[in-house]
């Protein structure tokens, strides 16, 4: 346990992320993606004509940022509801069966509704469409798509490219689906356009179409690591342990908790998902190790114990699930800004804005 401490307190202080040679690296590093699908080829040069109509000066993120913002603009009371504890009880007086939506009445709407998270991501987007409440079904297929999104990173880190599709399909028809189904939701408002065994069917083939996507990218990436060398092999498979391990986890979590408490254990999952895909991504670039050992698991695997240990004690559960997705968004939160400011200082760029010299080197190009 004093060693844990002390690896969070070392995550919270470290003065620095990555090395000066890692810097230099990502300074020339060539970024090299798998192949455009029959879709992308069709679209393509409608996007490109469209990036031209954009000013010179616009940054990709100051870009992804305005379409981020309507998104939270549309829920900001989910936000602020993040820390008060679930409608498990409104959700049975109404009729549900151990705080489970069966249902689609009036009375139900809140729980439908707060069941999922903001939408800031393609992973809580198809959630937020399906609705299939706060069940196994609905953390495993969030953890999945996160999951799949940490092994495409992962895969690079091997094989020197990003998989963006397997045969004809890929992230842009995956995206377009996702679409769909956003604006299905946004059609029905509170009440659900699909119906439950619709929705059901979707996330349960979700989960399906994983497995044997998975054995793909693990195959091929264990694969190219064994032709390297077989440490390069133990290499590979040590640096799946940390998302393997949250993935594992959030199946782990009672289901009374998950019924309770959906948004914190959704938020913490997510946020923890998204730190070690940052930094697989950070390190790959810059050649570094990947940081196997991550105090952070120990907070969830704690909250996921206590979980067990207090079944009837929902709330303080929930009370040290918020808190501890609190310390986890500060940590994330540091690390990011370390980061930005260590590429900013070596690459010289701006967040939200291109420099006239690169703005004109890219068109050049």
């Amino acid at each position: 346990m004093a060693r844990g401490l002390r690896g969070i307190w070392g995550v919270i202080s470290a003065e620095g992320v990555i090395s000066a040679e890692g810097l230099e690296n990502i300074a020339n590093h060539k970024y090299k993606s798998g192949q455009y699908t029959p879709l992308d080829n069709l679209f393509n040069p409608m996007w490109m004509w469209l990036t031209e109509c954009l000013p010179a000066w616009l940054a990709p993120n100051l870009v992804t940022l305005l379409g981020f913002i309507p998104m939270v603009a549309g829920s900001p009371g989910r936000l602020i509801r993040l820390l008060l504890p679930d409608h498990g009880r409104d959700g049975r007086e109404a009729g549900a069966k151990d705080g489970l939506v069966v249902a689609h009445g009036p009375a139900l709407r809140p729980r439908v509704r707060l069941s999922g998270l903001p939408p800031p991501s393609h992973h809580c987007t198809a959630q937020i469409a399906c609705l299939v409440g706060p069940t196994r079904l609905y953390i495993s297929t969030l953890s999945a798509f996160q999951f799949g999104f940490f092994l495409a990173q992962w895969q690079e880190r091997y094989t020197g490219v990003l998989p963006t599709g397997v045969g004809p399909v890929g992230v842009t028809e995956a995206q377009y689906f996702l679409m769909v189904l956003a604006l299905l939701a946004a059609v029905g408002g509170p009440e659900p356009v699909l119906s439950a065994t619709t929705r059901e069917t979707i996330s349960m083939g979700f989960n399906v179409f994983m497995v044997p996507m998975v054995a793909i990218v693990m195959t091929q990436t264990m694969w190219q690591a064994w032709k390297a060398t077989p440490n390069r092999l133990l290499e590979a498979n040590r640096d799946l342990l940390p998302a393997s391990a949250i993935f594992i986890m959030s199946l782990l979590v009672p289901l009374h908790t998950l019924e309770y408490s959906p948004r914190s254990v959704s938020l913490l999952s997510g946020l923890l998902f998204f730190y070690y895909t940052a930094q697989m991504i950070v390190f790959s670039m810059a050649h570094m190790a990947y940081p196997v050992c991550q105090p952070t698991l120990l907070i969830f695997a704690a909250l996921v114990g206590i979980s067990h240990a207090l079944p009837t004690r929902q709330f303080e559960v929930h009370l040290a699930f918020s808190a501890s997705t609190c310390a986890v968004a500060a940590i994330v939160a540091r690390w990011l800004v370390v980061v930005i400011l260590e590429l900013k200082g070596k690459l010289g760029i701006n967040i939200f804005s291109i420099g006239k010299s690169t703005a004109s080197s890219t068109k050049t190009s």
